[in-house]
C-alpha cells in the first residue's frame, strides 16, 4: 500500500486513504516507523519458550496426585524439595 501511495503522489493522501480504508495517521506512522506489528496480542518470537514436551512434563507434575490439591506456590516448592526441576 505504501508503494501504491508513493506512486500516486499527484493524489492527496487523504483521498487515497479514504478509498483504501486507512487513516492518514496510519500512513504517516508506517512511513516513519516501518511496518512492524505493534498490536497488543501480536505474535512474537519468544526466545526461551518451552517446548511441547516440557509443557507436558510440567502439566503432568502439577496434575499429579501429590500436587493437585496445592496452590501454584506450594506445588513449586514441593517439586523443588523433591529435586524436580524443569
Amino acid at each position: 500500500m505504501l508503494d501504491f501511495i508513493d506512486e500516486n503522489k499527484h493524489v492527496r493522501i487523504s483521498v487515497l486513504c479514504f478509498y483504501l480504508g486507512l487513516s492518514g495517521r496510519t500512513v504517516q506512522r508506517w512511513k516513519k516507523e516501518g511496518l512492524k506489528d505493534r498490536r497488543k496480542n501480536a505474535k512474537k518470537k519468544v526466545v526461551r519458550k518451552l517446548t511441547a514436551e516440557e509443557e507436558q512434563k510440567i502439566y503432568e507434575a502439577l496434575c499429579s496426585a501429590e500436587c493437585k490439591e496445592m496452590n501454584p506456590h506450594e506445588a513449586f516448592n514441593y517439586l523443588l524439595d523433591k529435586k524436580i526441576f524443569f
